[in-house]
């Protein structure tokens, strides 16, 4: 089994739905990327990644999670039948006080 981790704010909507009364999150993560090239300049990027959650988790997201709240998710990575396009399956997340955070940030 594979296993990712992603430290990343809320992008968007979170958009609650029920499959055979299981009840299904799907939301997108900012998550930035900090590299060291080989001359020492440092740069940054962004990535916007689709994740979903299932059961009592996608409950919790959907009532507490908001636009640029910062979350850790532990997932798994999955392809769909559509497309070959990758995204996260959460098996485990932890969404992060908004005002500690700010105090640890400044």
């Amino acid at each position: 089994m594979n296993s990712c981790n992603f430290l990343g704010r809320l992008y968007g909507d979170v958009y609650h739905t029920k499959d055979q009364d299981i009840d299904v999150v799907s939301f997108q993560l900012e998550v930035e990327n900090f590299r060291k090239n080989k001359n020492g300049t440092k740069s940054r990027t962004v990535a916007i990644l689709e994740f979903e959650a299932w059961h009592t988790a996608a409950l919790t997201i959907s009532q507490k999670l908001n636009v640029g709240d910062l979350i850790l998710v532990e997932c798994s990575a999955k392809t769909s039948n559509d497309s070959d396009k990758p995204y996260f399956r959460v098996n485990s997340f932890k969404i992060f006080n908004k005002e500690r955070y700010s105090e640890i940030k400044e």
